[in-house]
């Protein structure tokens, strides 16, 4: 037995049993040698106080050994119940109708500019704040990378054109925003672990999705998982840290630079 396990097994909770049984234990044996003579009821009652001392000890070990099994199953989370798959989570239009801050990365974001990009505008017009990085079209080295790693990517000059269409899409509401910087659209020139989508981070219902980028299995079985702010502080800042980390070494898209 470890010094720590010693130690939690020298509680106060077991100790005060123990030392009672103890000091009956003397009184008995002071009393059979008759330096502390007891009479037949004083007896009796001893030997029922030890009797209840060492039912308590017991019950309270059993429950302590209860307890610290229920808390290593819980520091021991199945990746099972950790991680998820796309199809797991509800609609990212669902996900991102609430939030005033949106940051989303991916290799292309294909979806951001067909089927989510009437949304990004409502959200744009309701006061949210947006951040969207993708790969970057020129970096041709990245584009190779992507293409090679990942099933479903189309070949490199596909990869390309699906990005400058992303970004060409979003051209005007850049030119609309400019002003306020509620939207802002940068390209990287590493290639990321995984994709982002990080919502309310300046604030405690904060959340952060991420999609692992593991090669050679499609998008459907790539693992998923969920940080919340409010319950998994410290990787919810690691994570915060590595998209922050991505998006400061991105550059940005100025709307002269906007590709048509």
């Amino acid at each position: 037995m470890s010094s720590e396990r010693v130690l939690r097994w020298l509680s106060v909770e077991r100790l005060l049993p123990l030392v009672a049984i103890l000091s009956g234990l003397i009184l008995e044996v002071l009393s059979y040698t008759k330096y502390l003579p007891l009479t037949t009821g004083e007896q009796i009652i001893l030997g029922i106080l030890i009797l209840l001392s060492v039912d308590t000890l017991v019950e309270r070990t059993h429950s302590l050994a209860r307890i610290e099994n229920k808390i290593d199953n819980l520091v021991r989370v199945s990746p099972q119940l950790f991680f998820k798959q796309r199809e797991d989570f509800p609609p990212l239009r669902e996900r991102l109708e609430a939030a005033d801050q949106i940051a989303i990365s991916g290799l292309s974001l294909a979806t951001m500019k067909t089927s989510h990009f009437g949304l990004v505008q409502r959200k744009l017009e309701e006061g949210c704040h947006i951040k969207l990085l993708v790969l970057n079209p020129e970096n041709e080295g990245i584009l190779n990378l992507a293409s090679k790693s990942f099933i479903e990517t189309q070949n490199v000059m596909d990869l390309k054109n699906e990005i400058k269409a992303t970004l060409n899409q979003y051209e005007g509401l850049l030119r609309e925003y400019s002003s306020t910087n509620a939207l802002e659209i940068r390209v990287m020139d590493e290639f990321p672990p995984c994709s982002f989508i990080l919502t309310d981070w300046d604030n405690l219902r904060g959340c952060i999705k991420a999609e692992l980028y593991l090669s050679h299995i499609t998008s459907t079985e790539r693992p998923h998982f969920t940080l919340m702010k409010n319950q998994d502080r410290k990787w919810f800042e690691i994570f915060k840290n590595n998209f922050d980390s991505q998006w400061n070494n991105a550059s940005p898209i100025a709307i002269e630079e906007a590709p048509t």
